[in-house]
């Protein structure tokens, strides 16, 4: 069996814009990101299109 999942963390949409802009609370969400900053919601589409793509066998 295979799963696959998204896990997100911080992305920059409209929902999260007034915390972005926020420079204390959006440190402490960049010192707890791997990448050092907030995801993109394009990042996060192309990763989940592929991830749906690779359970479609022929």
């Amino acid at each position: 069996m295979r799963i696959n999942a998204v896990s997100h963390w911080f992305t920059e949409t409209p929902l999260t814009e007034n915390l972005l802009h926020d420079k204390e609370k959006i440190a402490q969400v960049i010192s707890r990101t791997p990448l050092k900053r907030v995801a993109k919601p394009k990042e996060m589409a192309v990763t989940i299109a592929f991830l749906s793509l690779n359970l479609i066998k022929i």
